[in-house]
């Protein structure tokens, strides 16, 4: 909210405290009035939050009944409506539209690996840098996706077209971004600089983190980084030691059963029931799968990379922030994995007709969702009352 205000107090002309993306700010940056207060700029944003996530929300829904079977297009719609996006509506933070920019970017690189077109290569190109200016988090996913189209490149004929289709999105990524991008190169000398990933997430505590923020973020233009304070991954390793950064993601991974165990608003138990599911109709149908891992080899692999990936991240960053919005981004994109999954099985089994365990499922899943609405209500009528909460 300060942020906001800042940026049109500016006449937008500067961008503040780096460890905030600007895109989000500079959104809710339109709804400022200068004469009001702050609890109702706070009631402002968290409405047009609500509106516009809601939209993407909708978005979302005629996406999975275009792409799966209907019963699982539901059950994966309203997992992810009520078991995160509900709880995240009484606050005004940037997390429920990001999670879904994400996981569009997450879909539009699955397609493009899948098949090649110029049109998803823009699309893409266009999504995944909205994505940026909201969370700098989706750059570990677009160099990912870089790293399987150019391994792809190396056993697919069509190495032309899969080349051209990279550098159209990477260079569209790189056109939308490059004011931001010059912007960052001239002020700070690095072009992808955050304040975040360039040093927050590299120290061993959030104690340690804002140690000296208010700092380095009031006047970083001119502040010099401490040499004894790695900022990168080369200077961590070189600083702490490759067992040290082991020992780090062992801590992390036990937080994150902590949280994950504790702390999920109910989504937890969404990733348990589909993981072990999807096990058991995998096993079922074994070959099938395995055929389809053989047609599509990359896509396997860049959906497989991207979690383990995302996963070691959120377990790197537990010991400075525990909290749910790190695991929740995976959310959309891995049940949605499993949801490829389960649809392929799904077609099988209605093909041969044998689907009436199969929509018991799903059916029992549809109760555990309406339960969990219950629960939602309660959570938000308290958070409601609490005219703090949020802030």
């Amino acid at each position: 909210m300060n942020e906001s205000a800042k940026w049109v107090e500016s006449n937008y002309q500067k961008v503040f405290e780096r460890n905030r993306m600007p895109l989000f700010n500079i959104m809710i940056s339109f709804l400022y009035d200068k004469n009001q207060d702050s609890y109702d700029f706070f009631t402002k944003i968290k409405s047009a939050n609500i509106i516009f996530g809601s939209l993407l929300l909708l978005m979302l829904w005629f996406y999975f009944r275009q792409k799966v079977h209907p019963l699982i297009g539901l059950n994966l719609f309203l997992s992810f409506s009520f078991s995160f996006c509900v709880f995240k509506s009484a606050f005004a933070q940037v997390e429920n539209i990001h999670h879904i920019v994400f996981f569009i970017v997450f879909a539009y690189m699955v397609l493009s690996i899948k098949k090649t077109s110029y049109q998803l290569a823009v699309t893409l190109g266009c999504v995944t840098a909205i994505c940026y200016l909201l969370k700098a988090s989706v750059l570990l996913m677009f160099a990912i996706y870089i790293f399987i189209s150019l391994t792809k490149i190396c056993f697919i004929n069509q190495k032309k077209h899969i080349f051209l289709q990279l550098l159209i999105s990477v260079s569209i990524f790189l056109l939308i971004l490059s004011p931001y991008l010059l912007y960052n190169y001239q002020n700070y000398g690095i072009t992808f600089y955050n304040f975040n990933s360039h040093y927050v997430m590299w120290r061993e505590s959030w104690e340690e983190s804002v140690f000296r923020m208010s700092e380095y973020t009031s006047g970083l233009e001119n502040s010099d980084w401490p040499s004894n304070l790695p900022i990168g991954p080369i200077q961590y390793l070189n600083h702490h030691g490759f067992a040290h950064a082991l020992e780090r993601i062992t801590d992390g991974l036990k937080l994150f059963i902590q949280t994950f165990q504790y702390n999920s608003h109910g989504f937890n138990q969404f990733i348990i029931i589909w993981t072990i599911l999807t096990s058991f109709f995998v096993s079922m149908k074994f070959t099938l799968i395995l055929s389809y891992l053989k047609k599509f080899p990359f896509l396997f692999l860049f959906v497989i990379l991207n979690h383990v990936a995302y996963f070691l991240f959120i377990c790197w960053y537990m010991r400075i922030d525990s909290g749910i919005r790190f695991i929740s981004v995976l959310f959309l994109p891995y049940l949605f994995s499993l949801t490829l999954v389960n649809h392929i099985v799904m077609r099988d089994i209605i093909t041969n007709k044998q689907s009436k365990r199969y929509y018991l499922f799903f059916s029992v899943l549809v109760l555990i969702l309406i339960f969990n609405l219950n629960h939602a209500q309660d959570v938000i009528c308290n958070l409601s009352i609490n005219e703090n909460g949020g802030r």
